[in-house]
């Protein structure tokens, strides 16, 4: 049983979750326990990655749909993130899978090659031109949102005025549906009594008529792309039984598509910031390889991406599943029965001290040594069925855009700002300065000194 009462986990699941859990797991040397929460068939937490796997990899385990539910008022109905494992959701995410395919890799890698060279041209370069600074977390998501605008919904690049809008609807709408509204189940029926709650209920509509306008724009486009855009795969899904629906798969890919890639890269550039000699290495590196390897999955920068996903995963809370039936863990010391509610943190599988030595230190070099405990507990886009749809344009992102900044500039931290977790975790308040690097890297002079190293 957790050590904290339930007025106490409630609150704290609802502020800081991963980390709160994560304090519990050290403070009593458990990894599996049972969480005082008032939830029927009662809820645990498992940190436990062996345990994780046999929980997110059965056929017989879904999502809680009554926990995902509040999510639909920010898409406007049940989406790939929020149905059960039904008909319709096997239906939609066999689609969606298309999109992402091998096939589709080498488009999506030029596409973020060009998004990040407008980057550079209208927004970094400017402001190493002005001594300025910017927000890596705030920037890499802008760079990702124009991303999968292009590559997935055959949408063009949207002015900075639009940008700012949508993010600023999509905060106040996920502060109320995916934060308050969870922590109070009854402000569903109360809820239109308060001023923000109205407000978040129009914030909604506005992300939902931006997804219209995509889908319209779509429809309208006469010059349609034949790769297996995400765009397409839904509307030519005829499992959709109306636009309501397809516009809830649209709002949902466009938000779970850019923040968590966009994240993800800011957090890799605080780290290597943080890390000179991680950050010089890297460059050796990159700078000596030919640019059509470096997206391959291998090397110091392969290293140093999966241990930035490790030590601060951006879904860190991971997910939550009932389970269809009962798991007996730790030699049968410890049961979970049917219809209980797991969460399943990946910060806690990240730092699984049986898992990786020392895990609290950045340190790209043990992934030099990996062995399958390691292998087994690193699991950024979750496992099983329901694991991430859209790995492969993230990994095409970050493999694409982070060489192109590592090699041509060297970025120093000028504010750390805070780690903050609300649905994702990343930097906020962080500032970073790009200083342009000496032309000699770009021509890879220290090929020989890489190679000595």
């Amino acid at each position: 049983m957790a050590p904290e009462g339930m007025l106490k986990t409630i609150h704290a699941m609802n502020e800081n979750a991963p980390f709160f859990l994560k304090d519990m797991v050290e403070a009593t040397g458990n990894d599996i326990m049972s969480l005082r929460l008032p939830i029927p068939g009662g809820a645990y937490l498992v940190g436990d990655p062996a345990a994780m796997r046999v929980i997110f990899t059965d056929k017989t385990t879904d999502k809680p749909r009554e926990m995902y539910a509040a999510f639909d008022n920010v898409a406007g109905s049940a989406s790939v993130f929020t149905r059960s494992n039904t008909k319709e959701w096997k239906s939609a995410r066999k689609c969606l899978s298309y999109a992402f395919n091998s096939s589709e890799v080498s488009r999506m890698n030029y596409i973020c090659t060009n998004q990040v060279n407008s980057w550079i041209h209208d927004r970094l370069e400017p402001s190493i031109e002005n001594n300025g600074t910017f927000d890596p977390s705030k920037e890499m998501a802008f760079i990702t949102f124009n991303t999968i605008l292009e590559a997935a919904f055959e949408y063009p690049k949207i002015s900075d005025e639009e940008y700012e809008n949508f993010m600023y609807h999509l905060e106040i709408s996920l502060r109320e549906f995916a934060g308050r509204h969870n922590g109070n189940p009854v402000r569903k029926y109360y809820g239109f009594l308060l001023s923000e709650f109205r407000e978040a209920k129009k914030s909604c509509k506005v992300l939902i008529a931006f997804a219209t306008k995509i889908l319209e724009a779509y429809r309208k486009n006469p010059k349609k792309s034949k790769n297996k855009t995400i765009i397409r795969m839904i509307v030519e899904n005829n499992e959709y039984k109306s636009d309501k629906e397809r516009l809830s798969d649209i709002v949902t890919m466009v938000i779970a598509g850019h923040e968590t890639t966009g994240f993800t890269l800011g957090t890799i550039l605080m780290l290597v910031a943080k890390h000179p000699n991680v950050a010089e290495k890297l460059r050796l590196e990159l700078s000596s390889m030919d640019e059509s390897k470096r997206s391959s999955r291998s090397g110091y920068f392969y290293n140093v991406v999966r241990e930035s996903k490790r030590i601060l995963p951006v879904a860190a809370l991971g997910s939550i599943r009932i389970t269809g039936r009962d798991f007996s863990f730790k030699d049968g010391s410890i049961v979970i029965p049917k219809g209980a509610t797991c969460f399943l943190p990946i910060l806690l599988s990240h730092n699984h001290v049986e898992s990786f030595k020392d895990p609290e230190n950045f340190r790209p070099e043990r992934w030099e040594k990996e062995d399958d405990k390691m292998r087994a507990a690193l699991m950024t886009f979750a496992v099983g069925n329901r694991d991430c749809v859209g790995r492969s344009l993230a990994d095409a992102e970050i493999y694409s855009i982070l060489p192109r900044l590592l090699i041509d500039y060297k970025f120093e931290v000028e504010e750390e700002g805070n780690l903050d977790f609300f649905l994702t975790l990343k930097y906020v308040g962080a500032r970073l300065k790009a200083t342009r690097i000496a032309p000699s890297w770009r021509r890879g002079i220290f090929k020989k000194e890489l190679e000595t190293d």
